[in-house]
């Protein structure tokens, strides 16, 4: 998790080891660090950047709210010798206003 940049974006990065996923854990942290950042932070928006094929990565993402709002590419390195890889990553981001909105939604009691 990161402090809000210039433009009012923070960033998240969750991982699990491989015994935990399948578990919806990745969703609760994500959730709760959503919270921290937009109860004590001026930020107007979280990203997240998971890699393309991490699908269980991309539904958190969703699961949590997340908006689509770009791709990218990354390089990265490898070990000596070795070529550098490129890898391509979806942009999600959850946007304070839309997070409030489904919190104060969450809140009030159903009728029946």
């Amino acid at each position: 998790m990161t402090q809000p940049n210039a433009a009012g974006i923070a960033e998240t990065d969750v991982k699990l080891l491989p015994a935990h996923w399948g578990h919806k854990y990745g969703v609760e942290i994500k959730r709760g660090l959503l919270n921290y950042l937009f109860s004590h932070t001026a930020c107007s928006c979280v990203q997240a950047t998971p890699n393309i094929n991490n699908i269980a990565s991309i539904k958190m993402q969703e699961a949590v709210g997340g908006i689509r709002a770009g791709m990218g590419k990354s390089l990265i390195p490898q070990a000596a010798g070795e070529k550098s890889v490129t890898v391509e990553y979806i942009i999600y981001r959850v946007y304070r206003r839309i997070w409030q909105k489904a919190q104060r939604q969450a809140e009030q009691p159903t009728v029946e």
